[in-house]
């Protein structure tokens, strides 16, 4: 993923985080503006936050989503930047192994397969066995002709 990309997929997540936080704050501040104790005393949002200090909080809402936003967009960015650089290993991987039975069906039976770090999966072990069992196939074919032609007609 690009860097750009991770960027902007951290600002929406965070944008839209404050903007659900902010919607947030304002319905709830709209309902408890609206409760009979503070109808009844004419004053506004200063005296609800000195009644109620939990409403401090709810003016804090949209900064606390926004960071609950940033955090996940993040979590998200490093999966995909993880899921990535899978991709582009096995993408490697396969070109090699392409490259490898591109020479094998050109008879170029003296090309290895560079194995990861000495670790071999199913698919490397299968076509070293190939390569090896065509150099053995090609071995006991040129011995057959010999034989064959050193043997009076």
């Amino acid at each position: 993923m690009k860097r750009a990309d991770y960027k902007n997929i951290l600002s929406k997540y965070s944008l839209r985080g404050f903007a659900l936080g902010l919607g947030l704050a304002v319905i709830i501040l709209l309902l408890s503006l609206d409760a009979g104790p503070l109808q009844q005393t004419g004053k506004g949002l200063g005296q609800l936050l000195y009644l109620v200090p939990g409403m401090w909080v709810v003016l804090l809402l949209p900064f606390i989503f926004a960071i609950a936003g940033y955090q996940v967009a993040a979590i998200f960015g490093k999966a995909i930047r993880k899921q990535n650089k899978r991709i582009k290993k096995e993408a490697g991987k396969t070109k090699m192994v392409l490259g490898f039975i591109d020479n094998l069906r050109q008879g170029k039976l003296e090309e290895t397969l560079p194995a990861d770090h000495g670790k071999t999966d199913a698919l490397t072990k299968a076509l070293i066995n190939l390569r090896e069992f065509m150099v053995q196939s090609k071995r006991t074919r040129n011995k057959e002709d010999l034989r064959k032609s050193s043997e009076p007609g």
